[in-house]
């Protein structure tokens, strides 16, 4: 008797999830013989225990009780497998003189041959099957032939015999890199791939190919349209990555936003882009979102700095701003966010002397920063040490032009002014 541990193991192999499992036809059949389900199971027990000589001759006794063909290809099978190549061969010789139409053994035989090393015989035989079946598997099978001996051009002959019976895109993904690599048809390739992807969807085979031949040959358009169908079809982070990465090279911020929005695949990048065209509302709602996710501090004050960009001069929202950015450099004092939170402090007249010490704050951290400077200024002026504030404000000026920085330009001002007044 069988160990249950057996049984378990047969039954997982009946639903084909072992690797070495068996094309046995498990549909509803009479018995042959009374013993044919008891040795279907030592057949495949043996099979199981890696014992494949075991099995052949359990699938040879079935076979010449049963008659039935299923138990003479797991037979077959499992020879090749061994490399039996010239069992297989003699065996559907013999059977091949009785029944010379049996195509499913003939394609054992040519897969004999082909594994013997006998590639003529093997192309000999190929060459007589397709003529009769012109089926897709025996089409793939001359051209393989075809190939392995460098005939390039007969093996495109049968492959594109073989894709024009289904259409089947693996087919096509083959047929082009013989077309692409070996005969130099790099255009008819590419042409080929588009017609199919045109008449029948351009699938993750068929664009992920188009997508290496338009890299290849730094076609940046091209790429960028067959990246999007991609998206469409498989919408994982690495294409994602490819259309953004695209998009960035074209300097296309625009249609970078539309597909970060559409895409929702790197909304870091997303509130980035709302932030540089101005859009603070929409950049804080991202940052929020992500603070929401992740709880870093880095987008609580991100967020807070862009609900000041969108309503500078809301007073309720200013106590807001600053309670969030004193919280966040509690944690995490960096440069930048001790500049924002004072330079607010010193615009809004709010704790100015406490603002002018979180900017200095910040200098300690990026010394020569030419904003970070403009803010002291600007606090200096705030508490009226206009003398302080002129000779800052002459070295912002000379670092950052002020026609480059309209904050820098109406500080310089109004210094001028305030030193003036003092003279």
């Amino acid at each position: 008797m069988f160990k249950l541990t057996t049984l378990l193991l047969i039954s997982v192999l009946f639903v084909g999830c072992s690797q070495k499992s068996i094309n046995y036809n498990t549909s509803a059949q009479l018995k042959a013989f009374e013993k044919e389900d008891e040795y279907i199971l030592y057949a495949l027990d043996s099979t199981l225990r890696d014992d494949l000589n075991a099995s052949i001759g359990w699938y040879d006794i079935l076979y010449e009780k049963s008659g039935k063909n299923e138990y003479l290809y797991n037979k077959l099978q499992l020879e090749l497998l061994t490399k039996r190549f010239d069992d297989v061969i003699s065996q559907t010789s013999k059977l091949l003189k009785i029944e010379p139409n049996h195509y499913e053994l003939r394609r054992y035989q040519i897969s004999a041959y082909l594994k013997k090393g006998e590639i003529e015989k093997a192309k000999e035989l190929s060459l007589a099957l397709v003529k009769k079946t012109e089926e897709e598997r025996d089409f793939l099978l001359i051209a393989d032939i075809y190939i392995a001996q460098q005939n390039y051009k007969m093996g495109f002959k049968y492959l594109t015999r073989a894709y024009t019976i289904n259409y089947d895109e693996k087919i096509l993904d083959k047929l082009s890199i013989l077309m692409y690599v070996n005969l130099g048809m790099k255009a008819e390739a590419i042409s080929q791939l588009e017609s199919h992807a045109l008449m029948r969807g351009c699938s993750v085979t068929t664009c992920k190919r188009l997508l290496s031949y338009y890299g290849e040959n730094n076609n940046i358009d091209a790429m960028l349209r067959v990246a999007n169908k991609l998206y469409d079809v498989q919408a994982d982070k690495n294409v994602a990555k490819i259309v953004i990465d695209i998009y960035r090279y074209k300097k296309d911020s625009l249609n970078l936003e539309k597909f970060l929005e559409k895409s929702k695949s790197n909304n870091d990048m997303l509130m980035q882009l709302y932030a540089s065209s101005k859009k603070y509302n929409k950049a804080k709602d991202i940052a929020l979102k992500l603070y929401d996710e992740t709880s870093s501090l880095d987008y609580l004050a991100k967020a807070s700095i862009f609900a000041y960009e969108a309503k500078p001069n809301s007073s309720t929202l200013h106590n807001f701003v600053i309670k969030n950015l004193k919280y966040v450099i509690s944690y995490d004092p960096k440069a930048l966010y001790l500049n924002y939170l004072g330079y607010i402090m010193i615009e809004h007249d709010i704790e100015v002397k406490n603002g002018i010490k979180y900017v200095k704050e910040a200098l300690k951290k990026s010394p020569d920063s030419p904003y970070y400077l403009d803010s002291l200024a600007w606090g200096y002026y705030k508490i009226k040490s206009c003398d302080k504030a002129y000779r800052i404000i002459k070295k912002v000026d000379k670092m950052l032009p002020s026609k480059e920085n309209e904050d820098v330009k109406i500080h310089l001002k109004k210094i001028k002014e305030c030193l003036n007044k003092d003279i």
